[in-house]
């Protein structure tokens, strides 16, 4: 079965499913998620605990999940605020807001980061973007996201985000709609 993304690539079932947590292998104490023209991502045993926390409380709401990175940290955003300064204050379980963003020069595709207080953070890398993009054209916003580790290797270095990408089920979606009709 092929799929087509926002970006108009389209997808094989077995491409598709390569970017949800689907390709797994142990290295030793790691987990390795690999996505397929992403970056790669080693799932520790902190991504375990975090995931057992997470997922046992709504994972009958989710229909599936994978981690990212947010790009785009080291920039400041278009009112001056540096978003390093925004990345060093977010913490493990904070939720995050998806905008898209059509009308970006870079990438007709692109989804922004942002805080609950609308602080921009970053960018999803172009090809979560794409996945999330259709989603979010197709069937409004149905992706949450949720910072699963804040990294800063050392003061000199940038720090990072990797978050947690969350997509709701059809069911979830609709009975919540309702509700709030």
């Amino acid at each position: 079965m092929q799929r087509r993304a926002a970006s108009g690539r389209q997808f094989d079932n077995q491409q598709y499913d390569s970017l949800t947590p689907g390709r797994l292998r142990m290295d030793g104490p790691k987990l390795s998620v690999s996505f397929q023209g992403m970056h790669k991502y080693e799932q520790t045993e902190e991504d375990k605990e975090f995931e057992s926390r997470f997922l046992d409380t709504i994972g009958s709401a989710i229909d599936k999940h994978f981690y990212s990175k947010i790009v785009g940290t080291t920039f400041s955003n278009s009112d001056g605020t540096n978003r390093q300064d925004l990345v060093v204050r977010c913490r493990p379980f904070e939720f995050l807001d998806l905008y898209r963003e059509p009308e970006n020069p870079t990438d007709s595709n692109a989804v922004y980061v942002a805080t609950k207080a609308g602080a921009k953070l970053g960018y999803l890398d172009r090809y979560a973007a794409a996945e999330i993009a259709g989603d979010f054209d197709l069937c409004g916003r149905i992706w949450l996201a949720m910072i699963r580790a804040v990294s800063r290797k050392s003061k000199e270095r940038p720090a990072g985000v990797v978050i947690c990408l969350f997509r709701l089920t059809e069911e979830y979606v609709r009975t919540h709609q309702a509700k709030s009709s």
